[in-house]
């Protein structure tokens, strides 16, 4: 017999099978997307127990707002003489339940924002804050005020007054959170010497003043013990604060405790000691520190002393080691799990329109023509298995990175690209991709016939293919919304991270998959014809261009010998088709050692060692030391990370930063401009990235000038991941 029962049944019934595998797909599709949507919809409970997730204000009216945290402006005197210095407060009365952050928020939240509009001569001083509360919130621990506070101001008039009414205009962004964030914003207006009688707040103000923490010139020093943070205070402090109790330390910088960890308060021979597991901040890179020495006094009110405290000199140098996962204290991102989740399907629908993905999905616009003119229900099919395929490898990437930040690494989103081998193989691939589109061979010169028709051409296999070579290329680019999702990501358990990496495969997918789905957007496609040849040959060219840019990525971490032996191995992968070509069996062999020979040659980019990171066209390189030293400096400060395999950041750089305009800005504004280059992996820069809820670059970050009278700088500005001139001028303005 010509053919078996087995291949009889099979061929008769093939049809059927096929039926059946895509109702499994289905099937499955529909119980994917009904458990995200049941994760989505509970998920917010139990996150709940780990941050405060901030919800729009236009949820809530004015009146709603108003029941929550209800501000006004308060003057210590209704008039203001010439030359004269009075205090003017701002008061927050908040609802049972709620609370606002001091200067130092702690593990989550945002401290409350004041810009002032002022008459010409004005001047108004740093915001004095009163002694903060702790604020347990499930592992973390927040500092802020609940009920009421007054935050309080020094206002100076100029030795000329202007007759009539003086106008003043406060700008007031705060946080108020219980089991939520509301962010409030307000402007205010305040009139002094006008028609005003019973203005002047004196005796509320002075009230306000007596909150404030003492001033005190203790001789202070500070050093880290094994895993402790360690302060010593002399013995004027110990008779200073007497018999009070609850005696801790609050930080005015971050990261230099474990914020909820408890702290051990003993009395030494020479005055005070405290003891606190550290927080995730080098101490290497800190000065001097400022803070408050918090406690209860005798009657039970909670006050405090405002000291600072410059590292021990007797204290023996201690290099810092690797935070315990479970004890490092994570800044949680103001965001809930289903805004993230939109946040990353919105970046991966923006992903489809970058340079580095756009050429890939290229590839498909000749497979959905065919499908959608010769099968409705076919396409349907490629639609899903293209979407499996940016799931599969979104959710393999999500695994990796999840693995190894468990493990302690220091990564980010794009962290494979930071290994040469990784550049140099994901190089070879693009320019093979090229090859084969330009027609120097087909699959089924490398494999059978049915193994060509899963990988190539317009199979199932080729949609599920393409879909994981555009998760691959898409890791260079940082699309908008994408930042603040993986920075969450970065920072949830696991079951959210992938929920977050689902929402940006999804995303990413989404174009395509409309397209097989809507009929209306099928018509719109052009007939298939003649075209399409010339259109797949003429696709080799991106793929060509991005395996050029990929090896001149592999100069800047491997340098130019690591260059040398990818591009021999791009010949040795050339020659071995060339020579699969030919049926002989000699020149089957010869391949076979061609191939072997281009992999080795391939993967040896990654054991050249990384070349230093190159120092920038202007500028200085980052350092968590230089950034430091920048910020003591009168001066603004403006640091830019980025990567050489990162477009975004390239386009940025070439198209807002690095031109004659904000060269110049920069030079009339004393910018200290500061890059920091994760082409190759950097944990510093990894740090720096997730102290501002990031997992990858670009990160843009503005640093204003310090107040001239108190030296404090203003809060700094995260701009956004696509930049223009005008974006960076108004930033620095």
């Amino acid at each position: 017999m010509k053919h078996t029962l087995p291949t009889l049944l099979l061929k008769h019934h093939k049809h059927a099978i096929f039926a059946s595998m895509m109702t499994i797909i289905r099937r499955a599709c529909f119980s994917f997307f009904l458990a995200a949507f049941v994760i989505l919809t509970i998920d917010e409970s139990v996150c709940a127990q780990t941050q405060e997730p901030v919800i729009p204000v236009e949820r809530f009216s004015a009146e709603d707002i108003a029941k929550l945290l209800h501000i006004r402006l308060l003057a210590q005197r209704e008039t203001i003489q010439p030359g004269e210095t009075i205090w003017i407060g701002i008061e927050h009365a908040i609802a049972p339940g709620w609370h606002t952050y001091w200067l130092n928020p702690g593990d989550s939240g945002s401290a409350t924002r004041i810009s002032w509009q002022l008459p010409e001569g004005f001047q108004i001083g740093a915001i004095n804050w009163p002694v903060p509360q702790k604020i347990p919130y499930g592992p973390l621990l927040n500092y802020g005020y609940s009920e009421q506070v007054i935050l309080l101001q020094p206002l100076t008039s100029p030795e000329a007054l202007p007759e009539g009414p003086l106008s003043l205009r406060a700008n007031i962004d705060a946080l108020v959170c219980k089991d939520e964030c509301i962010p409030v914003s307000h402007s205010l207006d305040l009139v002094l010497n006008g028609d005003n009688d019973g203005l002047g707040n004196n005796e509320l103000l002075q009230k306000a003043l007596a909150r404030l923490p003492l001033q005190t010139a203790w001789d202070v020093s500070y050093f880290q013990s094994g895993p402790d943070f360690v302060l010593n205070f002399p013995a004027q402090a110990v008779q200073e604060i007497g018999a009070a109790q609850d005696i801790s330390f609050i930080p005015a910088d971050w990261g230099l405790i474990s914020n909820p960890a408890a702290a051990k308060v003993e009395k030494t021979e020479t005055g005070l000691r405290i003891m606190q597991p550290r927080g995730e901040r080098d101490l290497a890179e800190v000065k001097t520190i400022t803070g408050l020495l918090a406690m209860k006094n005798a009657r039970g009110v909670l006050t405090g002393y405002e000291f600072q405290a410059n590292p021990d000199p007797s204290a023996p140098p201690v290099t810092m080691p690797p935070l315990a996962q479970d004890t490092q204290p994570k800044a949680q991102p103001l965001l809930s799990l289903s805004m993230a989740f939109f946040y990353a399907l919105i970046g991966g629908l923006i992903l489809n329109l970058m340079p580095c993905v756009f050429p890939v999905l290229s590839l498909k616009a000749l497979s959905i023509v065919k499908n959608a003119h010769h099968n409705a229900a076919t396409a349907r099919y490629h639609g899903m298995v293209y979407t499996a395929g940016v799931l599969v490898s979104f959710w393999l990437i999500a695994g990796a990175l999840i693995a190894l930040q468990s493990a302690g690494a220091q990564i980010g989103w794009g962290f494979q690209l930071q290994h040469p081998a990784v550049i140099a193989l994901l190089a070879a691939l693009m320019f093979l991709v090229g090859l084969n589109l330009a027609g120097f061979f087909e699959l089924t010169v490398m494999a059978g016939h049915g193994l060509s028709r899963w990988i190539a051409g317009h199979g199932l296999g080729a949609s599920f293919f393409t879909g994981v070579l555009a998760v691959l290329v898409a890791t260079p680019c940082t699309a908008p919304f994408m930042a603040a999702a993986l920075g969450y990501a970065a920072l949830q358990p696991p079951h959210a991270s992938l929920m977050i990496f689902t929402g940006l495969g999804l995303g990413l997918a989404l174009p395509y998959l409309a397209i097989c789905f809507i009929p209306a957007l099928q018509k719109t496609l052009p007939k298939p014809g003649p075209w399409m040849e010339i259109f797949r040959q003429a696709l080799a060219f991106p793929m060509f261009g991005f395996a050029a840019w990929l090896v001149w990525v592999l100069a800047q971490q491997g340098g130019s010998f690591a260059v040398l032996s990818a591009l021999l191995g791009l010949i040795a992968l050339t020659l071995g088709i060339w020579l699969l070509k030919h049926h002989a069996r000699v020149a089957k062999l010869l391949s076979l050692m061609a191939f072997a020979l281009g992999f080795c040659l391939l993967l040896a980019t990654g054991w050249m060692g990384a070349t230093a990171a190159p120092q920038p066209d202007f500028g200085q390189r980052f350092s968590p030391a230089v950034l430091e030293e920048a910020l003591q400096s009168p001066d603004p400060v403006f640091v830019e990370m980025t990567a050489a395999w990162c477009i975004t950041c390239k386009f940025n750089h070439a198209t807002s930063i690095n031109i004659e305009s904000t060269r110049a800005l920069f030079a009339e504004k004393k910018v200290r401009y500061l890059v920091g280059d994760w082409t190759n992996a950097d944990p510093q820069i990894t740090e720096f990235l997730r102290g501002y809820g990031r997992n990858g670059v670009p990160l843009y970050i503005v640093y204003g000038q310090p107040d001239p009278a108190t030296g404090t700088r203003p809060e700094p500005v995260v701009l956004p991941q696509i930049l223009t001139p005008g974006i960076v001028a108004n930033a620095v303005e």
